[in-house]
């Protein structure tokens, strides 16, 4: 249960965001009064829709320092598309049957997503579902080799613009996906 010393603090931080005194970026990196787990590290989501696809933004290991004492989260952000968007010629690229090797299941990324300027590749997978509906996650992230001494200077609005850049490859390539989804 928070404390009450925790309850104002929170209040306190969230009336400065919405009052414009911190920055996005500010908040995220903001330590808090309450005593930290060495073994929990902090993360945060957002989400949004842009030309009617659904996307998330994590940002991974907030209290992460570099060794130039940077903070120096992990970034990543993924597409959602709900079956009911994607044309029936591209049902299985996107939902395609799962694989196993050695007790370990796993879905393979079709080249069709090559195309589309995800940061260093798609890195992630899955098939969700959601009222229903199967739901196709696909993303990557900013954790890659040539990330390191690089992860300082993405953002929000960094890891965001790369987010819509994907998607507009995408639609630039396939437009007949709908604009319809799932939040």
């Amino acid at each position: 249960m928070p404390t009450k010393k925790y309850l104002e603090k929170e209040i306190e931080r969230l009336n400065s965001l919405m009052s414009g005194k911190l920055t996005e970026q500010e908040l995220l990196y903001r330590h808090h009064d309450m005593a930290t787990d060495p073994d929990l590290s902090r993360s945060v989501k957002w989400t949004g829709r842009y030309k009617g696809i659904c996307y998330q933004i994590f940002c991974w290991d907030l209290d992460k320092i570099d060794d130039y004492g940077r903070p120096c989260p992990i970034w990543n952000y993924y597409l959602r598309f709900n079956e009911k968007q994607i044309p029936e010629d591209l049902i299985p690229v996107f939902f395609p049957e799962i694989k196993e090797f050695n007790n370990f299941k796993f879905y393979v990324t079709d080249p069709f997503f090559d195309d589309f300027e995800w940061h260093g590749g798609v890195s992630f997978m899955n098939i969700e579902t959601y009222m229903g509906s199967r739901i196709s996650v696909i993303g990557c992230d900013y954790n890659h080799l040539s990330d390191d001494g690089m992860r300082h200077i993405y953002d929000l609005s960094y890891v965001k613009t790369d987010a819509k850049n994907t998607i507009d490859k995408l639609l630039e390539k396939r437009p007949d996906i709908r604009n319809s989804g799932v939040k």
